[in-house]
């Protein structure tokens, strides 16, 4: 999600993620959530590094071959 930093879009993806896990009941390992602070910080690297290794390990795919 793109924007300003410090506007809520952390909290409102936040918000979704739990709305989907607690009430909807999607299982977390079908979802990821990470801000792009930790990315940086602590894996020092970037977002679609992060989505490329979860879709690899969780779904065993690719960006090009996930079929969501």
């Amino acid at each position: 999600m793109p924007g300003l930093r410090g506007v809520g879009k952390t909290a409102i993806i936040f918000q979704l993620y739990d709305y989907l896990l607690n009430e909807k009941h999607v299982d977390y390992k079908n979802m990821l959530y990470i801000s792009m602070d930790q990315i940086v910080s602590y894996f020092n690297t970037d977002l679609l590094t992060i989505v490329d290794k979860f879709l690899e390990s969780v779904h065993k795919t690719n960006q090009v071959n996930y079929n969501s």
